[in-house]
């Protein structure tokens, strides 16, 4: 903080945690308390909920234990659990003991548009658009807000593990995906489609790969 002493804390409290460092970034918070505005103090402990849900849980062992982070931690992880197995029910029963005015407020609004996501993607994305775009919790829906947009196909391209993400909301399994991603790489020449076909094509019956790599000699 002392050698770029015009940084925000907010960043310095992000590079911390990304680093691992939980007790520096707990202590450059309330050593910040004083000048860190309402707006910082909720990003920053929406930084600290992101870092618990993602399963790093020395952070807990470093919070007020009534803190409001630590406090709707449970709700919110069962939530998650429960999205994980297929319990929309439990899920949403979960999200409902989460306040509105919470660090996981974002996350809750995440999940319930993942929940709607199969059944209603306008819904979905009427939760989604209530995230703001710095939340660590925007991402999470990234693969969900390709999808919906219109023509998703030229849309922004996802990062790898996103994109894996999407594919299988998608109803894409992992071989129609390699094939396409070799196919996308290859080029036009004959030659290049035929070993795509020939060395990705495993997800085709014998018949289809016999006849498109006829057609492609």
């Amino acid at each position: 903080q002392q050698i770029f002493p015009d940084t925000s804390p907010r960043l310095h409290i992000r590079l911390l945690l990304a680093a691992g460092l939980f007790q520096q970034a707990v202590e450059v918070r309330s050593g910040a308390e004083s000048i860190l505005t309402t707006k910082e103090k909720t990003a920053v402990d929406e930084l600290y909920a992101s870092v618990l849900l993602s399963g790093r849980m020395r952070l807990k062992t470093v919070l007020a234990e009534d803190s409001l982070v630590c406090t709707h931690y449970t709700h919110a992880e069962h939530a998650l659990r429960a999205y994980c197995r297929g319990d929309d029910n439990d899920a949403l029963a979960a999200l409902r003991e989460i306040p509105f005015r919470s660090p996981y407020k974002n996350f809750s609004l995440a999940l319930k548009g993942m929940l709607v996501f199969e059944k209603d993607r306008n819904g979905a994305l009427s939760f989604f658009a209530k995230i703001a775009s710095d939340s660590p919790f925007f991402a999470f829906t990234g693969p969900y807000r390709y999808l919906i947009a219109e023509n998703h196909h030229h849309a922004q391209r996802l990062s790898a593990i996103n994109e894996r993400v999407a594919n299988t909301l998608d109803g894409m399994d992992g071989a129609v995906v390699r094939l396409l991603n070799s196919l996308e790489t290859s080029g036009k020449l004959p030659a290049a489609l035929y070993r795509a076909f020939v060395r990705n094509g495993g997800c085709l019956s014998k018949e289809q790969l016999r006849k498109i790599c006829y057609r492609i000699l």
